[in-house]
């Protein structure tokens, strides 16, 4: 009969009382991956000022996301957006982040 109490025991400290059901968990969730902005997108967004940038983008020709990492200089640059480029005019020096075919992107600084 020992045993019988023991089980009993068990089984009541395991099943909670009625009227106290414990909160059923909830769904952890994780934040969303950030979407890779279009060249345009960035463009109509982003204010050039010094420092380095590593931005995700969606390549125009393989329509899959890079990310491409470049920096500024100090200075007031004309931004200009096309199809497959994006260049930062400093007058006398120039940053271009060129999108080419097969999912490259090459920053170049003349």
């Amino acid at each position: 009969m020992t045993a019988c109490l023991l089980c009993l025991c068990l089984i009541a400290a395991q099943t909670p009382p009625p009227g106290n059901v414990p909160p059923a968990p909830t769904p952890s969730v994780s934040p969303a991956a950030p979407r890779p902005l279009t060249l345009e997108e960035f463009g109509a967004t982003f204010q050039p000022v010094p420092g380095t940038y590593e931005v995700l983008f969606l390549h125009p020709c393989s329509k899959k996301p890079v990310t491409v990492t470049f920096t500024l200089p100090p200075g007031n640059p004309k931004m200009k957006v096309d199809k497959r480029e994006i260049e930062f005019d400093y007058g006398k020096f120039e940053v271009r982040l060129r999108f080419r075919i097969f999912g490259r992107v090459a920053v170049v600084t003349e």
